[in-house]
C-alpha cells in the first residue's frame, strides 16, 4: 500500500522517540553496556543462535506484545478500538499487523535497533524478517523492565493503530485518542445517520436514547454502555445494543458505530 506524506509523517512520530531511547544506549553505565553485549555477542543470522537470555526475552516480549494487541484496556490496541471484533476479523487484524513481519521490519531499521546491536555484535545491519520480529519482541521486554511506559505503549498500541489506519483509513477517525472536535464530529454524524436509518425501518415516530452503568474496581473501571431503541412515543424502551469499555468515550463511538452497522445490514 502507497504511503502518504501523512502516514509517513504517523510513522515518524512514532519511530523518533523510540531511535532517541535507542540512541542514548551508549551513554549507559559500563556495567548496562556489559549486560547488553554479554547478550547479543553471538548473534548469528538465525533466530535459533539467539543467545539464550535474548531467546527469553523474545518469549517474554511476545507476551507482552499479545497482551498489548488484544487488551482491551485503554492503552491497549483492543481498548482503542471504535468496535468490538469477531474473532474472525481478530485473526485477520493479528495477521496484517503481525504475522506480516515487514512492518515489524521497516520499524525496528528505523528505529535504529539493528544499527545499534550492531555496533557491539557481528549481527548483519541487514536481517530477515524474522530475527527482526525477535529483537522486536525482545525490544518490547527491556521497555517493560526498565518500566518505559511511554515508549513501551508508542512501540505496541500506537504502532497498531498506525498500521490499522493503513489498511482501513476511512474508519481511522473513530479511534478514541483523535481530537476532540473530529470525535465530536464523528459522533455527531453517526447519531444523525442511524437515527435516520432506525426511522427508515421501523417508523418516522422511532427514538434512539443513551444509558450506561460504571462497573468494575476504581483502578480497573468498566462502562457498561446501552442504545436503547422504541418503535414510538407509546412504546415500551427497549435494550437494543450493549457493550463494555473502560471508558465512556470510546463506548459511545463503539455503539453508535455497531449499530449503524447492524440496521444497515438489517432491521431490528
Amino acid at each position: 500500500m502507497a504511503r502518504g506524506k501523512g502516514s509517513l509523517k504517523s510513522l515518524a512520530s512514532i519511530s523518533e522517540p523510540l531511535r532517541q531511547y535507542i540512541a542514548t544506549w551508549h551513554e549507559r553505565d559500563s556495567a548496562e553496556r556489559t549486560w547488553q553485549k554479554r547478550r547479543l555477542e553471538r548473534i548469528d543470522y538465525s533466530i535459533h543462535d539467539l543467545p539464550p537470555m535474548i531467546r527469553l526475552a523474545s518469549l517474554r516480549g511476545q507476551g507482552i506484545l499479545t497482551a498489548q494487541f488484544f487488551g482491551t484496556d485503554h492503552h491497549q490496541f483492543g481498548g482503542q478500538l471504535p468496535h468490538d471484533p469477531s474473532p474472525e476479523q481478530w485473526l485477520d487484524y493479528w495477521q496484517r499487523f503481525i504475522q506480516q513481519r515487514g512492518h515489524i521490519l521497516d520499524l525496528v531499521r528505523r528505529i535504529g535497533l539493528i544499527a545499534e546491536i550492531a555496533k557491539d555484535t557481528d549481527l548483519p545491519k541487514h536481517i530477515h524478517e524474522e530475527l527482526a520480529f525477535a529483537l522486536y519482541t525482545a525490544l518490547l521486554d527491556q521497555l517493560r523492565q526498565q518500566r518505559e511506559t511511554t515508549h513501551l505503549y508508542t512501540a505496541t498500541t500506537r504502532f497498531f493503530i498506525h498500521l490499522w489506519r493503513q489498511q482501513f483509513p476511512t474508519m481511522g477517525e473513530t479511534f478514541n485518542h483523535t481530537k476532540p472536535k473530529a470525535d465530536q464530529t464523528t459522533l455527531e454524524n453517526l447519531k444523525h445517520k442511524t437515527t435516520l436509518l432506525l426511522k427508515k425501518h421501523i417508523g418516522t415516530h422511532a427514538q434512539i436514547k443513551e444509558s450506561w452503568t460504571e462497573q468494575g474496581e476504581q483502578d480497573k473501571p468498566r462502562i457498561q454502555f446501552t442504545l436503547k431503541i422504541k418503535a414510538d412515543k407509546n412504546a415500551p424502551w427497549q435494550d437494543y445494543l450493549t457493550i463494555e469499555r473502560p471508558r465512556l468515550k470510546p463506548a459511545r463511538l463503539a455503539a453508535w458505530t455497531q449499530i449503524q452497522t447492524k440496521l444497515k445490514t438489517h432491521s431490528p
